[in-house]
């Protein structure tokens, strides 16, 4: 009897994970709701991966199904002391991360979530608040630097238009080591809370902490997150520190984890740690505690409002101005909220597939047995786990359905912890014995052949589409001329190739061509050696050109080239020496 819903169990949780990469892959095509960069990723790298994991799974659950009795009982985890365990596997991870981050990422900041906390932590290192870009550049700083950033043009004030904790942490690195390396440290010091979590929670489960921390170092998306500069990881790390106290349950450690959550809203978004929180309160309610309550609510109130005037107190006091003419946080959600439609929900959906797509393969059996083989075990902090994942994802349905750049679903990174000890539990209580052996050999499998076929594919993957924004910034830097202008109407997320800078933009000066207008190209050609890259001039990088035919884009593309040849500007592709240089 027990084979037979061993069987059963194995088939449809392999039909299920094929079912949810097959329904996102169609839901790209209609409604459509990936695009852009993310569209880009998805196709380059994650559909191939779907095809490769349902491959993976698929054959292991073949092999299973053959297996006699006498060789899935031989099959199992032997543990040895778990403390032991989970520091080798942190240890593994710090360094998989640590050289990840110089071969794989390159020390790169792909996008802008990476590239602003690195810009902020630059000016926090000169101790100020703000940069001031010279009387030289002023006129022309809305091209040098990207609208994520807080630029003044009047008083030529720089900041970062993000949350500065990360940026602040970055700095601090950097005054002992590289910042470009932090994440891979929140990725170790992950594996260690998640076990150490894992244990508080559920403290009659052994074996449980070591399986939550075997599946956080063997997470993709965790180690590839670890080789960035973006928030994320440090989300991760934070949540988990942030329940570790909370679960300790005396008043000095709700003190602690009230400020840790300060620090967690300082990283990125604010609503990303009240909403990972926010379900774990109703151990307060009930019975209810006013004194940790108040803890929480005076330290968050004055906390979160501290954080969320950095862009409209700290640079306004700053540069002496109201405002800078960035976007406030009130302004911008009103911006961007909307109820969700199809396309909005289908984004949602094919990102939640990436999610499990990107953890060990063994994820999917360990996540699917905590509900449908576990009777006996009850335990409400699973519930508040896995209401403070569901509870996480709300915002995204409404603000951003999709998510831009990101390995994985990095909206949702901070609640991998989440997931992991959700999963843990599932082992010890499900497959640890011998009910469900042939279960058990089917995860373990899996645990096993996951990191081994797919952390070379996704770091050569990685690498490869990394490398090439690298290769194109060094490139690009390094070109003899005052100032190099980016055509990002044709290049390929154009934007994530200049970084200007903070504090003293050097020669060449690398500008955007999106951002500029007729009048500032002209100025620009007539004052500086001005060298223009077209899209196929980034070919030789592997970067293949944009081709557009709105008419709107294609008439205000032509007027700035247009402006830009009347000006004396140089183009590289019509000068075959350098042109040729390039290719080389």
């Amino acid at each position: 009897m027990q084979q037979d819903v061993s069987r059963r169990f194995i088939r449809s949780t392999t039909f299920c994970f094929f079912l949810l990469l097959a329904s996102g892959a169609a839901l790209t095509f209609y409604p459509g709701g990936i695009f852009g960069i993310s569209g880009l990723i998805y196709w380059l790298i994650d559909f191939p991966d779907a095809a490769i994991s349902v491959a993976i799974m698929f054959a292991i659950s073949l092999v299973v199904a053959r297996l006699p009795e006498s060789a899935l009982t031989r099959i199992g985890l032997d543990a040895g002391d778990p403390v032991k365990l989970v520091g080798l596997m942190a240890c593994m991870g710090l360094l998989l991360a640590v050289a990840g981050t110089r071969f794989v990422y390159h020390e790169y900041a792909l996008s802008m979530d990476e590239w602003m906390p690195r810009l902020q932590s630059e000016i926090f290192a000169s101790k100020a608040l703000t940069a001031t870009v010279s009387a030289e550049w002023r006129p022309w700083g809305h091209m040098i630097y990207d609208s994520f950033a807080t630029f003044d043009p009047d008083s030529g004030q720089l900041a970062s238009g993000y949350r500065p904790g990360l940026a602040a942490l970055i700095a601090l690195a950097n005054v002992i080591g590289n910042g470009a390396y932090i994440s891979s440290f929140f990725f170790a010091g992950s594996i260690i809370l998640v076990a150490l979590v894992t244990r508080q929670i559920a403290p009659t489960l052994p074996r449980a902490p070591v399986i939550a921390a075997l599946l956080m170092v063997t997470s993709s998306q965790a180690l590839v997150a670890g080789m960035t500069t973006y928030a994320m990881p440090a989300h991760l790390f934070f949540n988990l520190l942030w329940l570790h106290f909370f679960l300790r349950d005396r008043m000095i450690w709700h003190v602690v984890a009230a400020l840790i959550g300060v620090i967690t809203a300082s990283l990125h978004q604010v609503h990303m740690h009240l909403f990972f929180a926010l379900p774990f309160f109703v151990l307060l309610l009930n019975p209810l505690r006013l004194g940790p309550l108040l803890i929480y609510g005076v330290i968050y109130l004055i906390g979160h409002l501290l954080v969320i005037g950095w862009d409209s107190v700290l640079i306004s006091e700053t540069t002496g101005k109201t405002s800078l003419g960035s976007e406030t946080t009130r302004e911008i959600l009103a911006r961007i909220f909307k109820l969700p439609g199809v396309t909005d929900l289908s984004a949602v959906w094919t990102n939640l597939g990436r999610l499990v797509l990107w953890q060990n393969l063994a994820f999917v059996p360990l996540f699917a047995a905590y509900f449908l083989l576990m009777r006996s075990y009850r335990n409400r902090l699973v519930v508040l786990l896995l209401s403070s994942t569901a509870l996480s994802l709300v915002p995204y349905i409404f603000l951003m359905p999709d998510q831009g750049h990101g390995w994985g679903y990095r909206y949702l990174h901070g609640l991998l912890g989440n997931l992991f000890i959700v999963a843990a539990i599932a082992w010890e209580t499900s497959l640890a014995n011998q009910t469900y052996t042939r279960i058990r050999t089917f995860v373990i499998l899996l645990l096993i052949a996951s990191p081994l076929i797919m952390f070379p594919i996704r770091g050569f993957q990685v690498s490869s589409f990394v490398g090439k924004y690298h290769q194109a910034t060094t490139w690009v830097h390094s070109l003899d001329a005052d100032v190099v202008i980016v055509d990002d109407f044709e290049v390929p997320i154009g934007s994530d190739i200049p970084r200007n800078s903070a504090l003293a933009p050097e020669r060449p000066v690398v500008m955007y061509m999106h951002t500029a207008s007729p009048e500032d190209l002209s100025r620009l050609c007539s004052r500086y050696d001005v060298l223009v890259l077209s899209g196929e001039d980034f070919e030789h990088v592997g970067l293949r050109p944009i081709t557009f035919t709105l008419p709107i884009v294609v008439n205000a593309h032509n007027m700035l080239l247009d402006t830009m040849d009347a000006s004396g500007c140089r183009r590289l592709s019509t000068e075959p020496s350098e042109s040729g240089a390039a290719q080389q």
